[in-house]
C-alpha cells in the first residue's frame, strides 16, 4: 500500500506589526516570520522617533499592513525615520550647516536672502527643500540668509506741514509721534 501526500506548497505567513518599532527589533521580526529583509531607506519624521519603522514595503513598493499574508521568504522593504529636520531659524550660517550636517543633510547658501524684522542680518531663516521631493539624507537644502529689516527712503519733508508729514510717514508705515518743544 502507498500513501500519497500532497503538498500544499511553502506556508504562508504573515507581516508582523513592525510600525514604531526600532530597525532591529523589525528585522528580528522578520526573521520570526520567516520574511526577508530588502532596502532600508530613511525618510525624515517629526512624529516618529529616529531609526523608528516608518512603514513596510513589498517588491513593488506598495505599503503593506501588519497581518499581510505573504510568502514565506518574501522580500520585505523597511522605510525607517531619520529623525526630525532641525529647526535652523535665527542660527548662523556655521551653526546651521552643523546641525544640518548632524542630521545628515547638506545645507548650501543661495539666492539673495529676504528682508526680516524678526531674524538678524546675516542669521539662517529658514531652508529650502528641492521642489516637489521628500527630503532624505544626504540631501542638499538651501539656506535663506536674513537681510535683516528692509531699509525705507524717508522723504524729503522740510517746509511740509505737520499734518501733511504725519500722512507721508504714515503711509511709509512710519509710525509717527509729534513732539513740540
Amino acid at each position: 500500500e502507498v500513501t500519497l501526500i500532497v503538498s500544499r506548497g511553502i506556508q504562508p505567513t504573515a507581516l508582523p506589526p513592525m510600525i514604531g518599532l526600532p530597525l532591529d527589533q523589525a528585522t528580528e521580526r522578520l526573521t520570526e516570520a520567516r520574511l526577508n529583509l530588502g532596502t532600508t531607506s530613511y525618510l525624515y519624521s517629526d512624529t516618529v522617533e529616529k531609526d523608528a519603522v516608518l512603514e513596510a514595503r513589498n517588491d513593488e513598493g506598495v505599503i503593506l499592513a501588519p497581518g499581510t499574508e505573504l510568502d514565506a521568504a518574501a522580500t520585505i522593504s523597511l522605510v525607517v525615520s531619520a529623525g526630525a529636520l532641525p529647526d535652523v531659524r535665527g542660527q548662523t550660517v556655521e551653526q546651521a550647516q552643523a546641525a544640518l550636517d548632524e542630521a545628515g543633510l547638506i545645507g548650501v547658501v543661495g539666492g539673495d536672502g529676504q528682508f526680516s524684522d524678526e531674524i538678524p542680518e546675516g542669521s539662517v531663516i529658514d531652508f529650502v527643500r528641492p521642489s516637489g521631493s521628500t527630503l532624505r539624507p544626504g540631501d542638499t537644502v538651501t539656506l535663506t540668509i536674513s537681510r535683516g529689516p528692509e531699509l525705507v527712503t524717508v522723504p524729503d519733508l522740510v517746509g511740509e506741514t505737520i499734518a501733511d508729514a504725519v500722512r507721508a510717514l504714515e503711509a511709509l508705515e512710519f509710525q509717527v509721534e509729534v513732539r513740540s518743544t
